[in-house]
């Protein structure tokens, strides 16, 4: 692993931690009132927060190979995160304020709730994020006009999938064919 890589996976951890921490703020101060209302704002609130991580995690994505490589045009993270981000309107972004209610329902307390919600939420974003991720890298492989190959990057505590795909030396035509799962830590690094 080269320095730039192990500085990419570190920012885009930090990234997804702070992003989650936000997401859990959020469900531990959403009003405890079931009612549209309160489910739309909170779904836009959701929206902002990981949209705005999705745009830093291409972002993050393509300083890292501009940092590897020479870009012969700018980078258009508009064209290419295009239906990538999410939307109050799309069913991750009210998922927290459904999981819970549910467990309310279900007889859990409030607190007991909100943590649970907090948590899931949380790491239901890493998903968009990682994806925005891989976005920003077959960006910026594209506008570097370079076809690396992608590997996975373990990250700290990789899980025994992560480290298997890792041991096998797999190695990727696109970034976004990398394989992770829901709370990966691992990250994509490029080889030319």
């Amino acid at each position: 692993m080269s320095e730039a890589d192990d500085l990419h996976r570190l920012a885009q951890l930090a990234l997804r931690d702070q992003t989650g921490a936000a997401l859990r703020l959020l469900v531990a101060t959403v009003p405890l009132i079931r009612s549209e209302i309160v489910r739309a704002w909170f779904a836009g609130e959701v929206a902002r927060i990981v949209a705005g991580g999705q745009w830093q995690a291409a972002g993050l994505a393509v300083g890292y190979l501009a940092d590897l490589v020479a870009f012969t045009e700018t980078p258009d993270l508009d064209t290419a995160l295009d239906g990538e981000l999410l939307t109050a309107d799309q069913p991750g972004a009210s998922f927290g304020f459904g999981r819970m209610w549910w467990l309310i329902d279900n007889g859990a307390d409030e607190l007991e709730a909100r943590e649970n919600a907090a948590a899931a939420t949380a790491i239901r974003s890493t998903a968009d994020l990682m994806n925005a991720e891989r976005v920003g890298l077959d960006e910026g492989a594209r506008v570097a006009e370079r076809q690396p190959r992608w590997r996975k990057e373990p990250g700290p505590d990789p899980c025994d999938w992560c480290l298997e795909i890792v041991s096998e030396g797999a190695r990727f035509l696109a970034a976004d064919t990398v394989p992770f799962h829901q709370g990966d830590r691992c990250s994509v690094a490029a080889e030319f």
